[in-house]
């Protein structure tokens, strides 16, 4: 793709000049730089991807596409740096800030992408994990109606289900229960490449909350599976070992 990009601008640049009044080459023109964006971003280029995206969008404000692929540029540069951050390894002091703010540009790329176009279930899917990665406590509403507006439109989506879960634990555990149930028996059914490691993160988040909550015997169960996965996770194997060591249904 990225060796035809020059040649097909090429083109598509002479056609504009012959008929530089024709808004079809003009836009297809646009759509090339976006596709050349797309690109970039896989290579880890964010910088340029952002830069031809900007030059794109203010000659075609509404055009979805590119309102799209400038949130996954943020997406994709916030979520690098994240792993940056998480190896010790930062290249600036406030990288933490940073990526805050990343989040914040991926979160107004895809309020752009829902305002024009409605949005697909994906699209408020990636609306609501810009908002949520935030953490800021007046946003977590507005997370949690992008992820509803996105099972709205897709009920077997178990991504956003699962992320309900999480944001649900703090202000109610029946539903959070709910979703992370709903998301585990979805990502079950998925081949086991595609939903292994979301049947995991359930497994984990439902042992959690069930410990937590005091229901031991259910904590007990999601846990032991989930070690049946990853056997080397102190963590669980620690929460694990407190909860089988106890007896079960005694009072708390």
């Amino acid at each position: 793709m990225l060796s035809n990009y020059p040649l097909a601008r090429k083109n598509m640049e002479l056609a504009v000049r012959y008929d530089p009044t024709n808004e079809e080459y003009k836009k297809t023109l646009a759509r090339l730089d976006v596709g050349r964006a797309r690109s970039l971003r896989v290579d880890g280029n964010y910088a340029a991807a952002l830069s031809i995206l900007r030059r794109t969008i203010e000659r075609y404000p509404d055009m979805v596409e590119a309102h799209r692929e400038l949130g996954r540029v943020y997406a994709t540069d916030a979520m690098a740096k994240e792993r940056g951050l998480e190896e010790g390894t930062p290249s600036s002091a406030d990288l933490a800030a940073i990526i805050k703010r990343t989040w914040n540009y991926a979160e107004q790329a895809y309020q752009e992408v829902v305002a024009l176009s409605d949005g697909d279930y994906k699209d408020w899917y990636n609306l609501g994990v810009a908002i949520q990665k935030q953490n800021q406590d007046e946003k977590r509403t507005s997370a949690i109606k992008a992820y509803e507006r996105s099972i709205t439109l897709n009920p077997d989506y178990p991504n956003a289900h699962y992320h309900l879960g999480i944001l649900y634990e703090s202000s109610n555990v029946s539903k959070a229960q709910e979703h992370y149930e709903i998301a585990l028996r979805q990502a079950r059914q998925m081949p086991k490449e595609e939903g292994q490691d979301l049947v995991m993160r359930c497994l984990a988040s439902l042992g959690e909350l069930n410990w937590r909550i005091g229901n031991k015997e259910k904590a007990a169960e999601y846990l032991t599976e989930y070690i049946q996965f990853a056997p080397g996770d102190a963590y669980i194997e620690q929460m694990l070992n407190q909860i089988t060591s106890e007896p079960i249904g005694a009072s708390e």
